[in-house]
């Protein structure tokens, strides 16, 4: 499993969506899930449809979950944007 800390409007994050992308659709015949954790780091990236408008821009073939109380982000124990975890 894969977990993929990222926000839609950060630099570093649009950087490695095509390789996580990428991931999920030619190792998911392996077993490979991913996770996407789209954690805001701005007010404006909070709102459901902006995050929903970057998955379709992206093309996301995973499942993306919204961490705008940094729950997720904190029980992982993250510090970084964009941030990936092979578990």
């Amino acid at each position: 499993m894969l977990i993929d800390f990222w926000t839609w409007d950060c630099i570093n994050c649009q950087h490695t969506l095509p390789h996580v992308r990428e991931w999920a659709t030619n190792i998911k015949a392996q077993g490979l899930v991913v996770i996407g954790v789209h954690t805001p780091e701005y007010p404006w990236e909070k709102p459901l449809a902006s995050v929903q408008q970057a998955i379709n821009k992206w093309q996301l073939p995973y499942r993306v979950v919204t961490d705008n109380n940094y729950k997720i982000w904190t029980a992982f124990g993250n510090r970084y944007l964009a941030c990936a975890l092979l578990l």
